[in-house]
């Protein structure tokens, strides 16, 4: 007679000799390894789970979507995406990790926000960090409105150093850079990213003042839309980046 095969449940196939059966025993010890192993792949998957959801890689919305190309499918996005947020997060923030894909690999935000190529302009136009001279923000952003052209690049994050060697870039590279600026004069300022947009919002005379490098006339009144700066989606620091909390 030839070997009899025995189906345990959540087991594979085991071939018993019934000339030398397997014991109830080990029976038992088989069925209890799949269970630990089963366990242990469960709290993995759990466990990964949680960590995906605590560090979030993929943005809740695009940074630049496709439908601000058309201004009258970029109003309609704005509108569904502003409501859809305030419906899902609340306006306490916690520390977020928003990964950015370059060209030469992937990094966090933040570490765009670079000053080093940004210093000799500073001290050029006196918002330098030891300079005295007053407004010192609205003297950076009148000399990147006037020296930099404003493109629209929705898939592309590009140094700070192409930026300047460009004399171009997006609501992303204008941000960074303005940014960059602004870190080194010793301001304090942070990037807003939400309805598919980003800007920057800094201090100064007593007051945080919206400063968008998109100048283009047909954008900037859907920008006005009541609420489209307010509590942005995410924040971005020199140091760290925050999300808004989601609700549940």
């Amino acid at each position: 007679m030839g070997p009899v095969t025995i189906v345990l449940k959540g087991t594979k196939k085991v071939a018993v000799n019934p000339v030398n059966p397997v014991s109830k025993k080990k029976i038992a010890q088989i069925k209890l390894i799949h269970k630990a192993f089963a366990g242990a792949l469960l709290w993995v998957l759990i466990l990964g789970g949680c960590a995906a959801v605590q560090r979030e890689k993929v943005p809740a919305e695009p940074i630049v979507p496709e439908a601000k190309w058309h201004l009258e499918s970029y109003t309609a996005f704005v509108k569904e995406n502003m409501l859809e947020i305030d419906a899902h997060y609340s306006t306490a923030y916690m520390p977020y990790e928003f990964i950015v894909d370059l060209d030469d690999g992937s990094t966090v935000i933040q570490n765009l926000i670079d000053t080093e190529p940004v210093g000799r302009i500073n001290a050029m136009l006196g918002t330098d960090v030891i300079s005295r001279y007053p407004y010192k923000v609205r003297r950076i952003y009148q000399y990147i409105l006037k020296h930099y052209n404003y493109v629209l690049d929705p898939h592309r994050w590009q140094s700070v150093e192409e930026t300047i060697k460009t004399r171009k870039g997006d609501c992303k590279s204008l941000s960074l850079l303005l940014m960059s600026h602004l870190a080194d004069a010793g301001l304090d300022a942070y990037a807003g990213i939400s309805n598919g947009h980003m800007w920057v919002v800094a201090y100064e005379n007593n007051r945080w003042q919206v400063l968008d490098l998109d100048q283009n006339p047909a954008r900037k009144k859907i920008y006005g839309i009541p609420g489209f700066y307010d509590d942005p989606l995410y924040k971005i620091y020199p140091d760290r980046s925050e999300k808004r909390k989601r609700i549940n």
